[in-house]
């Protein structure tokens, strides 16, 4: 029988450091995928490939939040921790396997299904579920935002490190790195295993099945709103991570202030989060909903309008970060007895299964809306139009010329480089 003062170092503060670090290592290891998708996409599938990968993220999304909520159910049952492990495995084999995806079918099954599963189990919903069961209600708003800001801060400090080792080490070894340290996540996942008895403690709640909580969430018209809102949220964030580096680079932008730009725009994610968090105590949160969206949508707007310069990509896109951030915000906004904790992260990802979203999100994510936006761009700015090419054959084309037979040899296995030279 195990003894009372057995599981007492599992305090609330030592639970917040493991979630915090989970967070942290999982959303940081997918914000570096738009840093190496474009040499990954060159070295496997040769050049003006680049939709390969960009479906295969758009699947990951897809497989994101059709397990979050699997994976939350089975938490309920079997505990939160095992559900960690599972996933910090999987991101670790998606990595690895994507490594050798000489297919497309292995590239959408390692890095959309793996680590879209594993991003399902290793993310928000469930980490800041296990945060609110073991800490007490005066301190659960300040352990919840210390938490969401973990996230951020991954992407602060693991982009520029993934740059530093795609330019020195190449992309193969890269993805070796990050999945030797989302591998990390298994033994943090044995800080956040509960019990069946430790996780009823605290208030009482309603009982639902999962099918009377999805009625009752989708009955209520502020759920309804405010999923519908994540769903642009999500869109908006996931085409920038993926797509931005890799527009920047086809600018003639350096790569480095690419991935610079990403954390930055993390860094004032941060500090968006406790500032409209902060703000949520004294004003209404549907209100400040309203001026977040709209003020992201005035700052890309006019990033779009202006020059694309090393200045204008850290002055307008990183403070951009303050408006991405709406975990604070949220916060509060839909509160009901008897719910599941942080519910509406579930149904916005479910909301990509239809298919004139998913249309749309495909769209999103290829080459002929970056080229689209480009030639808007030239047409209020008055630039020479550089040819019909598009933004994805120039790219490919710089590359292609740019590469160097040393680099290649240093970023693949001597099986890939092979089959590179015949590309070639």
């Amino acid at each position: 029988m195990t003894s009372p003062t057995s599981t007492d170092w599992r305090t609330p503060f030592v639970i917040l450091l493991a979630g915090t670090t989970i967070v942290f290592l999982s959303l940081g290891a997918r914000m570096t995928f738009g840093l190496w998708m474009p040499d990954a996409s060159f070295d496997l599938f040769g050049p003006n490939q680049l939709k390969i990968l960009s479906l295969s993220i758009a699947l990951q999304s897809l497989f994101w939040g059709i397990g979050t909520p699997v994976a939350g159910n089975i938490a309920d049952k079997y505990g939160t921790g095992r559900v960690i492990a599972a996933a910090g495995i999987l991101y670790s084999i998606g990595l690895v396997m994507m490594t050798v995806s000489t297919t497309p079918f292995m590239a959408h099954l390692s890095i959309g299904v793996f680590t879209g599963f594993a991003m399902s189990g290793a993310m928000f919903p469930i980490i800041l579920s296990a945060i609110s069961r073991a800490v007490s209600p005066e301190k659960r708003n300040l352990y919840l935002g210390i938490a969401s800001a973990g996230g951020s801060s991954g992407q602060v400090l693991m982009i520029p490190m993934g740059q530093y080792f795609i330019d020195s080490q190449g992309w193969v070894v890269t993805l070796y790195i990050l999945a030797a340290v989302t591998a990390l996540i298994v033994p943090l996942a044995f800080v956040m295993m509960t019990r069946k008895a430790e996780a009823q403690t605290g208030p009482a709640l309603q009982v639902l099945t999962t099918g009377a909580a999805i009625r009752e969430a989708f009955g209520h018209r502020g759920y309804v709103l405010l999923t519908g809102g994540y769903f642009v949220c999500g869109l908006q964030t996931m085409f920038i991570g993926t797509h931005f580096p890799n527009m920047l680079t086809s600018l003639k932008v350096d790569a480095t202030i690419a991935a610079l730009s990403l954390s930055l725009i993390g860094a004032f994610n941060i500090l968006g989060t406790f500032t409209w968090g902060a703000m949520g105590g004294k004003f209404r949160q549907k209100y400040l909903l309203c001026w977040l969206y709209s003020l992201r949508s005035l700052v890309m707007i006019v990033f779009i309008l202006m020059p694309i310069t090393s200045t204008s990509v850290s002055g307008v896109l990183g403070p951009d970060g303050a408006a991405l951030a709406r975990h604070g915000a949220v916060d509060g906004v839909y509160r009901r007895p008897g719910l599941r904790a942080a519910p509406y992260g579930h149904a916005v990802r479910l909301c990509l299964c239809c298919p004139s979203a998913r249309q749309l999100y495909r769209y999103l994510c290829s080459g002929l809306f970056l080229r689209h936006v480009r030639q808007l761009q030239r047409c209020l700015v008055g630039r020479d139009h550089h040819g019909a090419g598009g933004l994805g054959d120039e790219l490919s084309h710089q590359r292609q010329a740019d590469r160097t037979p040393a680099r290649a040899a240093g970023g693949l296995t001597p099986r890939l480089h092979g089959s590179v030279q015949s590309i070639r």
